[in-house]
């Protein structure tokens, strides 16, 4: 069975490119790749993601309150932030997510 991945981030380029990636393991499912945390929140209760990468810089709601909002309805999706933000991370944390890593490494490791 597929792990079942949305990716918030705001950057084209950077969503192109670890959609790719994502796609490229025969683990991983991408189903969905948003630009805006809104985004996201209209499309998760018909994608059914097991984990969200989640860029915390983002347009309009950020990734840290985007979290803090979903985690509490949607409890066993693990929200991993996708950040170059570091000082950033412990708020995300504290906000319920699972984890973080740090672009531009690839997200694979994380998400397994």
């Amino acid at each position: 069975m597929s792990i079942r991945v949305a990716l918030v981030e705001d950057d084209d380029e950077i969503r192109r490119q670890t959609v790719a990636r994502l796609n490229a393991e025969p683990d991983i499912d991408c189903v969905g790749a948003y630009g805006t945390a809104e985004d996201l929140i209209a499309a998760m209760g018909s994608i059914r993601p097991d984990v969200v990468l989640m860029s915390i810089g983002l347009p309009g709601q950020d990734g840290i309150a985007c979290v803090r909002h979903l985690k509490p309805l949607y409890p066993s999706v693990e929200f991993v932030m996708f950040t170059a933000q570091i000082r950033l991370v412990l708020e995300a944390i504290q906000a319920g997510a699972t984890g973080y890593i740090l672009k531009p490494e690839s997200p694979v490791a994380a998400v397994r």
